[in-house]
């Protein structure tokens, strides 16, 4: 990637992002106990970017629902890093941070993230035979 920021020496992340498309919930801890949909567009080793329908603050704790198989979930504290409005959509695009997971849930977003990374490169490799077929 060769993004504005990477071109200026700015680029804060660790791990790469794995791009996909996931439904899940997501809740602003000290508002209410109501949840909200969204949708995951990238994952990485330390958070997440979601669509939503609303814009959220830096900063602000969020608590997010990821679906597994079999009806099962990944609950994680976050904190959103950044926010804005998408251009030409009534959606809101947010960057978070995992603050805290409880170990057993923490444990299933590392796989779900590798599973997630696996299958990006997967796709990746895939579509660069095809450019060179």
């Amino acid at each position: 990637m060769n993004s504005f920021a990477q071109r200026l020496g700015m680029e804060r992340r660790t791990y790469k992002r794995s791009p996909l498309s996931i439904p899940g919930r997501y809740q602003i801890n000290e508002k209410s106990s109501q949840t909200m949909p969204m949708t995951v567009s990238n994952i990485g080793a330390e958070g997440l970017c979601f669509l939503a329908a609303a814009s959220l603050k830096s900063g602000q704790n969020v608590t997010v629902y990821l679906p597994l198989k079999d009806r099962e979930e990944i609950v994680l504290q976050m904190s959103v890093v950044w926010s804005w409005k998408v251009s030409g959509s009534e959606e809101y695009q947010s960057g978070l941070k995992i603050i805290d997971s409880g170990r057993e849930d923490g444990q299933r977003f590392i796989r779900f993230y590798c599973e997630a990374a696996l299958f990006s490169l997967d796709t990746e490799k895939k579509q660069a035979d095809e450019n060179y077929s």
